[in-house]
């Protein structure tokens, strides 16, 4: 449901559907999650934003991934760092919806 600008995101946010804050540490707080587990989570996805190829999960390594892209992120459009607040955050439920097999 949350999509980047220019679309709006602040009845995300008033649903409690979006949490953000303004710093890793206060987001980390506010979701129960462990500062330095956050920290570590974000420099490791900056890092592969880095290299362009996501090492955990493969994100963006076909054109599925692509096509919500952003084209002005180099080298994977669907890697972009994750360096300036706000910051957000939003629960993920396991499910089988928009899933493929990569041979």
């Amino acid at each position: 449901m949350v999509l980047s600008w220019p679309y709006y995101i602040s009845n995300l946010i008033r649903r409690g559907y979006l949490i953000g804050e303004s710093t890793l540490d206060e987001l980390a707080r506010k979701i129960r999650v462990d500062t330095r587990a956050l920290h570590h989570i974000v420099e490791s996805c900056n890092e592969y934003a880095r290299m362009g190829y996501d090492v955990g999960s493969n994100r963006g390594g076909n054109s599925y991934d692509n096509f919500y892209g952003d084209l002005a992120e180099k080298p994977n459009p669907n890697l972009g760092l994750c360096r300036k607040a706000p910051f957000y955050a939003l629960r993920i439920y396991p499910g089988n919806v928009s899933t493929m097999w990569v041979l």
